[in-house]
C-alpha cells in the first residue's frame, strides 16, 4: 500500500523509500487552519508526514468557505482544528493528527509547541502570533515557514533555518494594535491563499526531506493578478532572544501627524506609494507618486538620491520591506517609512 500511495514520490530524483521513512518520522505544528493553513495541512498529510499538530481556536464561518476549501457548509460553527483533523484523517490514516483548540498567547505558546518539533508552519493572520512563534522558533532552533496574503499578493519565506534569518530580521517592528492589514479589511482572492499555502507546504517538505534548495534568508513576493514577482535577500541583524520582546526599529520613520505637518509647511519631500495601481487609485495621499513594489527595481532612477523620500503603503509593512531592500542592496539611505501607512493618515479608512 505504501508503495502505491507514495509512488509519485519514488519517481523523483533523490526521493526513495528511506526518504519517505524519514518523512514519516517527522513532527510538524501548523498554526492556523484558515486560508493558508488548510492547503498546507492537506499536502503535509497527503505526503505522509508522521505527526501533524493543528493549532487553531477559531470556528468555521460562511465567509471562510470562499478560500478554506477543506470545509463545507454543513460544518459552519464547528471548531476548525477538530473538523480539519476528522477530514484529514480520512485522507491518510497513517498520519498521527492532533487538534489543539487553543489560542497562541505569550502564556500558552510553551504548552502548545514542543521543543521536539522538526518544523513550525505559521499560517496565522496576525502580527502578535507571528512574533511569538518566531521567538519560540529561534530560541529552540526549529525551522519556521512564514506566509502572508493580501488581495492579489502573497509572500513566503523560511526563518530560523540553519541559523538563518528570523521574522524579526525582516519585520523588526510590528504595526500598532488596531492597524491590521488582513483579508477581513482588504479582501483576498481565494486561489491566492491556496497558492501561497501550497508554496509553504512545498518548503516544508523540502526541509523535512532535505531535498531541494530552501527559501531561507530570502523573501519571495508574488502578485497573482499579473504574475510579477520579486525575491529579496534578508540581512541578518543582531537580536536578543526574548519571548514577547519589542523589536527594535532600524530604519527612519515618520508618523502620520508629523507628515501632515511637514506637508503643510511645504517642506521639500517626495511621497512614493509602493502599493498596487488599483490600491493607489482607490485612495492616495495628495502629491504622492505610485511606484508599485514589484516595479521598484525597474524605476529606481525615479528616486532622488538627496532629500527626503517618504515610502507609503497600507499599514507601513510593505513600504518598510521595500526600504530594507533598497538600503541593503542599493545603499539608498534617504528613505523614510510612513508608520501605519495610509490607514493612519486618513481618519475615515
Amino acid at each position: 500500500m505504501e508503495m502505491e500511495r507514495y509512488s509519485r514520490h519514488f519517481n523523483l530524483p533523490g526521493f526513495d523509500r528511506d526518504t519517505q521513512k524519514k518523512l514519516s518520522e517527522k513532527s510538524v505544528a501548523v498554526i492556523g487552519a484558515g486560508g493558508l493553513g488548510t492547503p498546507v495541512l492537506q499536502y503535509l498529510v497527503a505526503a505522509g508526514v508522521g505527526e501533524v499538530n493543528i493549532i487553531d481556536h477559531d470556528v468555521i464561518s460562511l465567509s471562510n468557505l470562499q478560500r478554506q476549501v477543506l470545509f463545507n457548509e454543513e460544518q459552519i460553527g464547528l471548531l476548525k482544528a477538530e473538523t480539519a483533523k476528522k477530514t484529514l484523517q480520512k485522507l491518510n490514516g497513517q498520519v498521527k493528527i492532533n487538534s489543539i483548540n487553543l489560542k497562541v498567547t505569550n502564556k500558552s505558546i510553551s504548552e502548545l509547541l514542543s521543543v521536539s518539533l522538526d518544523l513550525i508552519i505559521d499560517a496565522s493572520d496576525n502580527f502578535e502570533t507571528r512574533y511569538l512563534v518566531d521567538d519560540y522558533s529561534r530560541t529552540h532552533a526549529i525551522p519556521l515557514i512564514y506566509g502572508a496574503i493580501h488581495q492579489f499578493e502573497g509572500q513566503v519565506s523560511v526563518f530560523n533555518h540553519n541559523n538563518g534569518v528570523s521574522y524579526k530580521d525582516l519585520f523588526p517592528l510590528a504595526p500598532e494594535k488596531g492597524v491590521v492589514d488582513n483579508c477581513d479589511i482588504n479582501g483576498v482572492l481565494g486561489p491566492v491563499a491556496g497558492m501561497i499555502g501550497n508554496l509553504m507546504a512545498n518548503e516544508g517538505l523540502k526541509i523535512l526531506t532535505g531535498i531541494g534548495k530552501v527559501l531561507d534568508n530570502e523573501l519571495l513576493v508574488i502578485r497573482f493578478d499579473d504574475f510579477s514577482s520579486i525575491k529579496m535577500k534578508i540581512p541578518k541583524k543582531k537580536v536578543n532572544i526574548e519571548i514577547n520582546a519589542e523589536p527594535k526599529k532600524i530604519y527612519q520613520s515618520i508618523s502620520a501627524d508629523h507628515l501632515k505637518e511637514t506637508i503643510n509647511k511645504q517642506e521639500a519631500l517626495l511621497l512614493v506609494d509602493v502599493r498596487s495601481n488599483e490600491e493607489f487609485l482607490y485612495r492616495n495621499i495628495e502629491g504622492s507618486v505610485n511606484i508599485p513594489a514589484t516595479e521598484i527595481l525597474n524605476r529606481v532612477e525615479e528616486l532622488p538620491k538627496d532629500g527626503k523620500v517618504i515610502m507609503i503603503c497600507n499599514i507601513g509593512q510593505k513600504s518598510m520591506n521595500v526600504i530594507r531592500y533598497l538600503q541593503n542592496e542599493l545603499k539608498i539611505e534617504n528613505l523614510i517609512n510612513l508608520d501605519g501607512g495610509v490607514y493612519s493618515f486618513f481618519d475615515d479608512i
